[in-house]
């Protein structure tokens, strides 16, 4: 009888430890004078893998060197943000696991780092009424599965090495990232990317003339390799945008299959998607 008590207690003591170590939760604030993370940025892990970013103001900054490493571990699947402004510096590093990274309208800057070597990350996706003004540089790096990134309309800076030996291939430029009081895009911004087509708000001076070549790095060539994205452009039109030909309704739809397919057109829309001046034909019966 002693020994099955015993028995029954060792199971509830190791039950015990693995809801402890399934479920963390903790803060995720700057750190203050003592060291202490600050309470207006709050995480928690659940036992699925999701990891849930909430509060308000900026997230703290951590160090590339793993000597600061964020607080949560390489366990997260999938990262829910809402609250805070910020995604700090080497947020997430090397985390093996993370397929998504859902992002709310609260968050105005991805900070320099932000996401590192996640080699399963598939997806960085933002609300449709993102704030997001700041793409820090190498801010996404070395992502293997990220194919596809949504510039939101508003980013109004993109930092050096931004896309650094990430799989993305095509870039839809807001107009915010060239106004006057814009940051801009880095001189660098390309470099060691993969893109290979940009697309240009109509009419923008900057962005059609600016320099968008840039080296891309072999470690199995002696000489680094120069690329030239092919430019396109689009425009504001009606509800959508309207760009080589095609319709799109949202922003971040331009240039790829989520195009509109209409059977019916205006005058001015076939004369836009076909290039050539059209008329109106009425036959009576």
């Amino acid at each position: 009888m002693k020994k099955t008590v015993f028995i029954l207690n060792v199971f509830c003591v190791i039950s015990t430890a693995i809801n402890v170590w399934a479920k963390e939760s903790g803060y995720c604030g700057p750190k203050d004078d003592d060291g202490n993370y600050g309470t207006n940025c709050e995480w928690s892990l659940d036992d699925n893998g999701k990891l849930t970013i909430t509060g308000s103001g900026e997230m703290a900054n951590y160090a590339v060197d793993g000597s600061d490493k964020a607080p949560w571990t390489d366990a997260v699947i999938e990262a829910d943000i809402s609250g805070i402004s910020s995604i700090g510096t080497y947020a997430f590093l090397y985390e093996h696991n993370l397929k998504k990274i859902s992002v709310s309208d609260s968050i105005t800057k991805l900070e320099v780092g932000a996401i590192q070597i996640c080699l399963e990350l598939e997806a960085v996706e933002f609300s449709p009424n993102s704030a997001l003004s700041y793409i820090g540089g190498w801010s996404l790096y070395k992502l293997p599965k990220l194919e596809y990134f949504d510039i939101p309309n508003g980013v109004t800076y993109i930092g050096p090495q931004a896309f650094y030996d990430t799989p993305v291939s095509t870039l839809v430029l807001p107009e915010s990232l060239f106004e006057e009081n814009a940051q801009g895009l880095s001189a660098i911004a390309l470099e060691n990317s993969n893109i290979t087509k940009i697309y240009c708000p109509k009419g923008n001076e900057k962005c059609k003339n600016f320099n968008f070549a840039y080296q891309k790095y072999n470690a199995n060539s002696p000489t680094d390799e120069w690329k030239t994205p092919e430019l396109f452009t689009y425009e504001k039109y009606g509800n959508g945008y309207f760009s080589n030909g095609k319709f799109y309704s949202k922003f971040n739809d331009i240039g790829t299959p989520n195009y509109i397919k209409k059977r019916i057109y205006t005058v001015e829309e076939a004369t836009k998607a076909s290039g050539k001046k059209n008329t109106i034909m009425i036959r009576y019966q």
